[in-house]
């Protein structure tokens, strides 16, 4: 299972710096996107430029393509992100 409900392929220029998100589909464009969230996509962009997933992966979501049929089910192993940070706050 995957925590993943939808994944869309874009470029990172099409994230990076662009308060427009029409680009997205209409379950993205009311998302609250994450802190730092310009920062870990040029962490993630980096990944990309590798000939593996330039090779393999770049089929499973195409450029411009939304993915929506994946495993997803987050009632088994949540995740939890932070959990150093959640202990302090608590």
């Amino acid at each position: 299972a995957t925590s993943f409900q939808m994944v869309t392929g874009v470029t990172l220029a099409d994230v990076v710096g662009q308060s427009d998100k029409s680009y997205l589909p209409a379950e993205y464009r009311e998302a609250e996107f994450c802190e730092d969230f310009e920062h870990r996509s040029e962490i993630c962009a980096r990944t990309w430029l590798r000939p593996y997933p330039q090779e393999q992966l770049m089929d499973i979501v195409p450029l411009g393509a939304t993915k929506t049929d994946w495993n997803f089910d987050c009632t088994k192993h949540k995740r939890v992100l932070n959990l150093v940070r959640l202990f302090l706050l608590s």
